[in-house]
């Protein structure tokens, strides 16, 4: 498992910022970080996916590619996905969601397509271990992304968890601040990209925000400039064996201490 395809997700027109910001944290270059459609595609190692878990500030999702193969029914799903060792990815004590998204895909129903995903993730394990993990479509403990284009499935499994504009500061029930129609932080961090401001530049200029609602845009524009971790909240791909060895980053550390002072219910911006 020491090479690994990478997809990150990302609204519409922000690929090339965010395949900047991925060059930043990982250092990878050509054929290893190529732009898509809607997202990033690189091939990099389990340490970058959790660096990227950590501090990447435009990606939804840190997703793993396991399986790309040709469909033409709901058959040659269940074929994709029951080639696929889900079993070192995690246990059948955990529980797991199947999400299926498509584009011109010739199948009826997707929502069959995800049941025929999950049989095949359930009876590999069955097969394996005697024991079927549970389906929780709620808050699963892994989630399974399905993607379908007119011949070509692909699977992927979330790194991420929730998605990652969920920064973990906005939780009212603990004093976090929320307007009423509050900014996803990765659309934040991705309008400040476009400014081409840099905090870390020869000479930085002061970032003024005129339209100044719950604070979004300047809290990611203070993150950034302190280089704070953007993960609050617990994450699967933390939690797996891989991550043995792997200390956490000073960022991270200092994400700790910003979600502290971004609990006071006033924020002051």
């Amino acid at each position: 498992m020491n090479q690994l395809q990478l997809f990150l997700p990302c609204a519409a027109g922000v690929e090339g910022y965010l395949a900047d910001e991925v060059h930043q944290i990982t250092g990878l270059t050509g054929e290893d970080l190529l732009v898509g459609r809607g997202g990033v595609l690189l091939r990099a190692a389990w340490r970058d996916a959790l660096a990227l878990n950590l501090h990447s500030r435009l990606a939804q999702r840190v997703l793993v590619q396991l399986a790309q193969g040709l469909y033409r029914s709901e058959n040659d799903l269940y074929a994709l996905a029951s080639g696929v060792a889900w079993e070192i990815w995690f246990t059948p004590r955990q529980s797991f969601k199947v999400e299926v998204t498509a584009q011109h895909s010739p199948l009826t129903s997707l929502n069959f397509a995800a049941l025929r995903t999950k049989d095949a993730v359930a009876d590999r394990f069955r097969a394996k271990t005697g024991v079927r993990p549970d389906v929780d479509t709620q808050w699963p403990d892994v989630r399974l992304h399905l993607h379908l284009t007119t011949d070509e499935a692909t699977v992927y499994i979330d790194t991420s968890g929730e998605p990652l504009f969920k920064r973990g500061w906005r939780n009212v029930k603990e004093g976090g601040a929320k307007g009423d129609a509050p900014l996803k932080e990765t659309l934040a961090a991705a309008m400040i990209a476009a400014t081409g401001w840099d905090p870390q530049g020869d000479a930085p200029l002061p970032l003024y925000d005129p339209c100044c609602g719950s604070g979004c845009r300047c809290t990611t524009t203070a993150a950034a400039a302190e280089r704070w971790s953007s993960r609050r909240r617990k994450w699967p791909a933390a939690s797996r064996r891989d991550c043995s060895g792997v200390l956490p980053s000073r960022s991270s550390c200092r994400s700790r201490r910003m979600s502290g002072m971004l609990s006071k219910k006033k924020l002051k911006t």
